[in-house]
């Protein structure tokens, strides 16, 4: 429960204090005294934003909350500077953890709930907490659902751009393989030997020579003249290694001579091919000027342009695949749906009997309440109809619906929802209602003050004499400021003045106090006896 709460410097309110005790507590006041700023403040510490930071200094709201034997203390800043620090316990956190930590304890319901309740979006929520539907499943089946679909989509995407590309893709592979490129420097050795070539007479005529020196009919050839000093050399005594270093010059320049010959044979073999030679670099230099790089580049290339052949022929069996897994998700989804949409139905049957129970208790007896669920998919989205009078057709909730009996309507949800949090706080959800009805509305806020705290901020009398506890908020007024006060009505004479003021306007009109000592008489007289379904 709250125990305690001090707000400082927001709106009217410069640093007020209040403790709080258990059951039904009533917040009362005129209008503009700053009685909806408690609960602003609160909203704040649930990590809300407030419009502007205070011009009279930093914003602090701080809380005492008790949870069994514990008590933890939280607070919340808002600095002139814009920036806001959250502490609990005196160790800052960020304003998630203390949201996470407070939305457990604190639930506040507000005149703006009344609006949402129309809304069918929040009509299916409250009907799903009713029920305690857990949508887990069905949203992680619709999650995967949908990336399965969108995958697919991507696959289609690649496999369309892949068809494209796929002629001019295979028109290169077939072009580049009649090329038959398998060596990255070719167009370089053939570009030497064709310079090579060029030149061929040249260099053929000066390998003849050499050759016709080396080797040659006539007596002065080197070769013959080596063989004959090395015989001669051979009859020496003593000259094995002189012997043997002329035979190695014999065995070298024989090796030049068959080099020499293999490179005539080249040249006159170049002769002949000089054009297959130059055909040959023109078709690569071709090549690679339309599809741009070197040999080595084209080569890569045609092995890459394989591969995306070969994965663009996969696409038919990946796109398979994933219909496959599609198909069988649906089919998931679709028995995920329908078992939501029969929880629902049932759900709505149940609460419907439930509400038009405690709708009764708050003075629409003769009301006629419907949920209509969707015939398909998890019955999404729902509709709730109303009639609030006997042979009026049934409407859209907020075309049939005053303001005073959406609150009803809201407070009779709010018992039958339940809430894990141990303080309720209502902002004047009892706006437009009176009379009877309006005894009707507290001895409802009063049950649910008998297993929760529950906070209201109200106008009305009737609900204030029902309080347990009762806070008054005025505000003080000078020629240069105003200043807001809370005061806790702790005697008869002083909850009687309050009840008066609020009937009337007036705190001494007789007939408003012996008014206001009647509801008195009553709220703390009375006695919650129906079993509550609130809990």
């Amino acid at each position: 429960m709250l125990e305690h709460l001090r707000v400082k410097n927001l709106g009217v309110i410069d640093d007020i204090s209040m403790d709080f005790s258990e059951g039904f507590v009533v917040i009362s006041g005129e209008t503009g005294t700053g009685k909806t700023l408690l609960t602003a403040g609160i909203s704040f510490l649930l990590g809300s934003k407030l419009p502007r930071p205070s011009e009279k200094g930093d914003t602090l709201v701080e809380a005492l909350i008790c949870i069994g034997e514990d008590q933890y203390h939280i607070k919340r800043e808002l600095k002139q500077t814009g920036r806001s620090k959250c502490y609990l316990n005196g160790s800052l956190i960020s304003t998630s953890e203390l949201k996470g930590f407070i939305e457990n304890h604190i639930e506040i319901f507000g005149q703006n709930l009344a609006v949402s309740l129309q809304r069918p979006s929040f009509q299916l929520k409250m009907l799903d907490r009713a029920g305690q539907i857990d949508l887990k499943t069905l949203m992680l089946l619709r999650s995967q659902l949908g990336q399965l679909q969108r995958n697919r989509e991507q696959v289609l995407e690649l496999r369309d751009k892949a068809l494209e590309a796929q002629d001019a893709k295979v028109g290169a592979i077939a072009e580049l393989e009649r090329a038959n490129l398998s060596k990255p420097d070719e167009d370089m050795v053939l570009q030497e030997r064709i310079e090579t070539a060029s030149h061929s007479e040249q260099i053929k005529s000066t390998i003849r020579e050499a050759l016709n020196q080396l080797d040659s009919d006539e007596s002065n050839a080197i070769l013959d003249q080596l063989a004959r000093l090395f015989r001669t050399i051979s009859k020496l005594p003593e000259s094995e290694d002189i012997a043997h270093r002329v035979q190695n010059s014999l065995i070298d320049l024989s090796d030049v001579k068959s080099e020499l010959v293999e490179a005539l044979m080249t040249l006159e073999a170049d002769d002949n091919q000089l054009e297959q030679l130059q055909e040959r670099l023109y078709l690569l230099n071709g090549l690679k000027r339309k599809y741009g790089g070197s040999l080595a580049e084209l080569i890569q290339l045609q092995q890459r342009y394989r591969g995306e052949l070969q994965d663009s022929q996969n696409f038919a069996k990946k796109i398979l695949e994933l219909e496959t897994e599609i198909d069988h998700l649906r089919k998931q989804l679709s028995e995920e749906e329908h078992s939501v949409r029969s929880r629902r139905s049932t759900t709505a049957a149940d609460l419907t009997s439930e509400l038009k129970r405690l709708l009764g208790e708050l003075g629409l007896e003769r009301v006629q309440l419907q949920f209509v669920l969707a015939d398909n998919g998890d019955g999404a989205p729902v509709q709730t109809l109303l009639a609030t009078n006997p042979g009026s057709p049934l409407l859209p909730l907020g075309e049939a619906a005053s303001g005073g009996e959406l609150s009803r309507i809201m407070l009779a949800l709010c018992r039958v929802l339940g809430s894990d949090a141990t303080t309720l706080i209502f902002d004047e959800i009892d706006a437009g209602v009176g009379g009877e009805t309006a005894l009707r509305v507290a001895r409802s806020l009063k049950a649910l003050g008998e297993k929760k705290q529950v906070i209201v901020v109200t106008h009305l009398a009737q609900v204030a004499s029902f309080a347990g506890q009762h806070f008054v908020v005025d505000k003080e007024q000078s020629e240069i400021s105003t200043r807001t006060k809370v005061n806790e009505l702790t005697t008869y004479d002083s909850k009687i003045s309050e009840i008066s003021r609020m009937l009337s306007g007036q705190r001494d009109s007789d007939a408003a106090r012996k008014h206001a000592d009647e509801l008195l008489h009553i709220g703390t007289q009375v006695q919650v006896t129906e079993k509550e379904s609130f809990s």
